[in-house]
């Protein structure tokens, strides 16, 4: 549980503070009778004095209403930060072989994640511990429970520390709302299967003394393969693995002859090598400085996903009583499981030494004894070869990331100009 308790260093600054901001402004000073000086405004940008506006008039805020959210029909809040313009350098998404696909974030002015708060309601969120629990993952909070996006797009570490040297993404959430809505959200594309759907539930209720509200959402998006998209399949429109292919590499079955010695090198395509389970056959190796070299190609795009497929349970509670008529407690909740699932295709490597009697090798006993015998290569020359071990299978990447934030307050009026607030979370 973070608790937090004013050093005697701030209590002092904020006294000061609150003193210079008693001061109305443009004070004028009495000097030598009726002889009057203009005191220069100052303006303070920083302080812990808590005032109604004190996100907007930091700085330039954009804000993103209820209404504007429902119009972009974004399956999640994270894609509804990422249409911002202010996010026009990318962030982090849902990729397919991450180890952190099920998480996404904001980069504010693409000056990285990690210098932009993100926090709901004026606190701070959890960091994701995939993302060394210093960037917020946006997935945890389900959309039917926000109410507004505040960006504010200038720098405000003066403000909120060094995490918003970029800005400050502040996400507002319902604490008031009576009745049931329901929402459904669902989407289809032509060129692939990467549908999604999501449903939501945001409930409320209120009396005199007491309020909460609960949101519920699951969502789902699809996997998209490479293969699944013109753009990103595996092509090939002539014989060279390069020049002429994109989405195949020469790591499927190829041989490489060297001779340190001489400088000599020859590539040659396995002598077994297959046109199926991802296999192209032979293609040339003119890009690889063999102009009548060949190798085994390999579609890995034909077998990996471009897109990860993400899975969502989102909720969130907030609830509120009237301690006293200047007291008020309050609760806040979230908990988020989201899973993912993503895949590479079989691992390339090489292969140092392999054995001159496989199977596999091009180059026969008669053919390297007679490349020595004319001074092409030496005793030392070397065999290695560009292996796809599709025997171990694709590489298959499933995610569960599962977070939870509590947080239990109070706040109030100690008098008409002192009010105090204070939580703890975990």
């Amino acid at each position: 549980i973070a608790m937090r308790k004013p050093s005697a260093l701030s209590t002092a600054i904020s006294g000061i503070l609150f003193g210079a901001s008693a001061i109305p402004t443009g004070v004028a000073l009495a000097q030598d009778g009726d002889d009057v000086e203009q005191i220069e405004e100052i303006v303070t940008t920083g302080s812990r004095i808590v005032r109604t506006d004190k996100f907007d008039t930091a700085g330039h805020v954009i804000p993103i209403d209820e209404v504007a959210i429902d119009a972009l029909a974004e399956l999640n809040i994270a894609d509804v930060l990422r249409s911002s313009p202010l996010n026009a350098y990318g962030s982090f998404n849902e990729r397919s072989g991450s180890s952190a696909a099920s998480n996404a974030n904001f980069d504010l002015r693409g000056l990285g994640s990690q210098r932009t708060l993100v926090m709901m309601d004026g606190m701070r969120l959890p960091g994701s511990p995939a993302q060394g629990a210093d960037i917020v993952n946006i997935n945890m909070l389900p959309m039917v429970a926000v109410q507004r996006v505040d960006i504010l797009a200038d720098g405000a570490s003066a403000v909120y520390g060094s995490d918003a040297v970029a800005g400050v993404v502040n996400l507002v959430t319902h604490k008031s709302f009576d009745g049931m809505e329901l929402s459904i959200r669902y989407g289809d594309r032509e060129r692939d299967d990467g549908g999604d759907i999501s449903v939501g539930m945001l409930a409320g209720a209120s009396s005199e003394r007491a309020n909460v509200v609960v949101a519920l959402e699951y969502s789902k998006r699809d996997v998209v393969y490479d293969r699944d998209r013109e753009y990103t399949a595996p092509w090939q429109v002539g014989p060279d693995i390069y020049n002429d292919t994109d989405g195949i590499s020469y790591f499927g079955r190829s041989w490489r002859l060297t001779d340190a010695t001489t400088g000599y090198l020859e590539w040659a395509a396995a002598a077994d090598c297959p046109t199926t389970d991802g296999f192209v056959g032979v293609l040339g190796a003119d890009a690889l400085g063999d102009t009548d070299g060949s190798v085994c190609g390999y579609a890995y795009a034909g077998v990996s996903a471009n897109r990860a497929e993400l899975e969502k349970i989102n909720s969130y509670i907030y609830a509120s009583y009237d301690v006293s008529e200047d007291v008020e407690m309050y609760v806040r909740g979230l908990f988020s499981k989201n899973e993912a699932f993503g895949r590479y295709a079989a691992p390339a490597a090489w292969w140092p030494s392999p054995p001159e009697d496989h199977p596999h090798n091009p180059y026969s006993a008669a053919y390297l004894q007679g490349l020595i015998d004319d001074g092409t290569i030496t005793d030392g020359y070397a065999l290695r070869g560009a292996y796809r071990w599709t025997t171990i299978g694709p590489r298959d990447n499933y995610v569960t990331d599962t977070q939870w934030d509590m947080t239990i307050g109070f706040q109030g009026y100690f008098s008409d100009n002192v009010s105090f607030s204070f939580y703890g979370q975990t």
